[in-house]
């Protein structure tokens, strides 16, 4: 699912969400799209700031991505 504009959720596998942040190309994404993702996993978002970094710091793990493109 896409949580704004730089933030979606993906399935991690077993239906464990996977949190992915980045600042480009989430808002074009649909429910339901196949995505590639290239990017680091993080446990801290300490470089970040406001309501996001605050809802991902709370997460035990996301990626920061570099780039996210739709497979289908």
């Amino acid at each position: 699912s896409v949580l704004g504009d730089q933030l979606t959720c993906i399935d991690a596998g077993e239906g464990h969400p996977m949190y992915v942040y980045s600042k480009y190309g989430a808002s074009r994404l649909k429910p339901g799209d196949l995505v590639s993702v290239t990017g680091v996993v993080k446990t801290s978002a300490a470089d970040m700031k406001g309501a996001t970094a605050q809802f991902l710091g709370s997460q035990p793990a996301y990626v920061y991505a570099k780039t996210i493109d739709r497979m289908n």
